[in-house]
């Protein structure tokens, strides 16, 4: 009966000595990172769909209210400079948003556990075509030889300060784990350049759609009908497996919601030709390389 009581009181306190390490379970992101949050910070992993219905998130919670959302990408090579990509970064929010409705607010930069050093700047801004205020910290983390871009997205007004403080405590802890694999990693860089296809539109008329898919891992996009354009739309994209995601900041006409993250299989990918088929339509679309 004391062995056993022994026993009892043992595990009671290796429990209490796991609950005060302030370390929850490690979280494995899908981009080559593993982070270990402190306990304390209320995380799920997961696919948010209303933000992208392919691509898992970390989303903080407050009990059932969703707060914010981290988006970690994976650079391509060559990105090793924090002050270069997060001037571009604001540079190309600032020209999403309504003139006026932009502001930078907080910068900083951390030291990171796992040999990774961070660097943010957050900012509020208005997109054209909506007045619907967004707030959003962007974090580029580098070990000088490989580099990771977050997002974090508000989606609750009272958690402003809870998002910075908590995104970069989780980013803090962000290791390299397993490296991305060579093939996706060549195809990504495959990926990056200008692309046209021209088809036949409405009236007979010839329809040409301009994609400019950029290293930072930005994309620019144009359609235009009979030499006018009718479209105009920027946003970021990501590639997992075989699935391109575009998702888009902004465009003129404004995009409905339900269309604002898109996604489409690549068939085939050289240097020349990009075919993709949209997991919408089911369409097959064939991309010629522009210099």
């Amino acid at each position: 009966m004391a062995h056993q009581t022994l026993t009892i009181h043992l595990i009671a306190f290796l429990a209490l000595l796991a609950s005060a390490s302030g370390v929850a379970k490690p979280l494995d992101l899908e981009v080559g990172l593993t982070v270990e949050p402190p306990a304390q910070i209320d995380l799920t992993y997961q696919i948010i769909k209303a933000n992208d219905p392919n691509k898992k998130v970390i989303a903080g919670w407050d009990g059932d209210k969703l707060e914010y959302i981290v988006s970690v990408s994976k650079l391509p090579p060559g990105w090793l400079d924090a002050k270069q990509y997060l001037s571009g970064m604001v540079k190309d929010l600032r020209g999403l948003s309504v003139p006026q409705k932009f502001e930078l607010r907080r910068q900083g930069s951390y030291d990171g556990d796992g040999g990774l050093r961070g660097s943010f700047v957050e900012s509020v801004f208005t997109i054209r075509g909506t007045d619907l205020p967004q707030q959003k910290i962007v974090h580029f983390l580098t070990d000088s030889k490989t580099s990771y871009f977050a997002i974090a997205t508000l989606m609750d007004s009272a958690a402003a300060d809870k998002m910075l403080n908590q995104s970069v405590a989780i980013l803090k802890t962000a290791t390299i784990s397993i490296e991305m694999a060579a093939p996706a990693a060549r195809d990504n860089n495959k990926l990056i350049g200008k692309w046209l296809t021209k088809e036949s539109g409405p009236g007979g008329q010839e329809a040409e759609s301009r994609v400019e898919l950029k290293s930072d891992l930005t994309f620019a996009w144009t359609v235009s009908i009979g030499g006018k354009t009718i479209m105009g739309a920027t946003g970021v994209w990501s590639m997992k497996d075989t699935v391109l995601t575009w998702n888009y900041l902004n465009s003129s006409p404004p995009l409905p919601e339900d269309a604002k993250i898109d996604s489409d299989e690549i068939v085939s990918l050289d240097g020349k030709t990009l075919v993709l088929r949209s997991k919408r339509s089911g369409q097959i679309h064939r991309y010629d390389r522009q210099e």
